[in-house]
């Protein structure tokens, strides 16, 4: 059955685990690795790979290693110790979850180098007079890691879905800003928490687009727990916008302007 079905699961699982944690077809390997800070007690993904690129000979030209972990650092860390890896950038079509390759002329615009760390810029001044959305969720058990806290990404998933809403409550769901012609890519996110949620706690977002700028835009959310009736993080998310080829485009104004609750001037 392993060798009928191309699918495969974490090389750095336990040894007994069933599947396999790489596949080579057509002249490409497919790795499959996981991390371990903030996710478990797997075996070390760095000497995994080691063990792999010994074991395989002859290598294929190409490798593509899926590493899946929670830490900025571990990743960062692997990307160094795996040397000359290339990534691949996705969007997610939403209304058929199809992942959807972009285009490498976005890669001109950010580095491409992973030991260099994001440039710093100044955050905008919070804004009480733009249009404010609110977004509820209560917290599920699958977003739970296995000591029974918040996964980090979880946190994430909840901020990037609040301003899906909230653009499509301004009027401009994905399929209109596809319509016009640009796509709205997540930068980076600044985010102090202050508390995590538990399981089947009630949270709300609040969320205002504060500064929009030529090729970007920045929004101010903050996570409440409704339950304890106080603010558990403070986010600033800000997102580019690039056409279909990936180049940084500018938006219509008059998104701006309704996102913001404001008149075109």
């Amino acid at each position: 059955m392993e060798e009928e079905v191309p699918v495969i699961r974490p090389l750095n699982f336990p040894p007994a685990a069933p599947g396999r944690g790489y596949i080579i077809k057509n002249g490409v390997m497919v790795v499959n690795l996981i991390g371990r800070v903030f996710v478990g007690q797997y075996d070390c993904p760095f000497r995994a790979m080691d063990s792999l690129l010994s074991a395989v000979n002859p290598l294929p030209k190409l490798i593509v290693v899926d590493f899946h972990a929670e830490a900025t650092s571990e990743k960062v860390a692997l990307g160094r110790y795996l040397d000359g890896a290339k990534s691949a950038w996705e969007r997610i079509e939403r209304a058929t979850g199809a992942a959807v390759t972009v285009s490498e002329n976005l890669f001109a615009h950010f580095s491409c180098d992973v030991r260099e760390v994001p440039r710093a810029f100044a955050l905008p001044e919070d804004d009480l007079t733009v249009r404010r959305y609110e977004w509820e969720h209560r917290i599920m058990r699958v977003e739970l890691d296995f000591t029974g806290h918040i996964r980090p990404q979880a946190a994430y998933n909840w901020l990037e879905e609040s301003v899906f809403e909230a653009s499509a409550e301004a009027g401009w769901p994905p399929e209109r800003r596809m319509a016009s012609g640009f796509l709205i890519l997540q930068m980076r996110h600044d985010t102090q928490f202050f508390a995590l949620p538990e399981f089947g706690e009630r949270i709300r977002i609040i969320s205002r687009l504060v500064d929009t700028r030529r090729f970007r835009g920045t929004w101010i959310q903050e996570i409440l727990s409704l339950n304890q009736n106080r603010v558990l993080a403070r986010d600033y998310s800000t997102g580019i916008f690039v056409d279909i080829a990936g180049r940084p485009v500018t938006p219509p104004p008059e998104m701006m302007a309704d996102m913001q609750g404001k008149t075109v001037k």
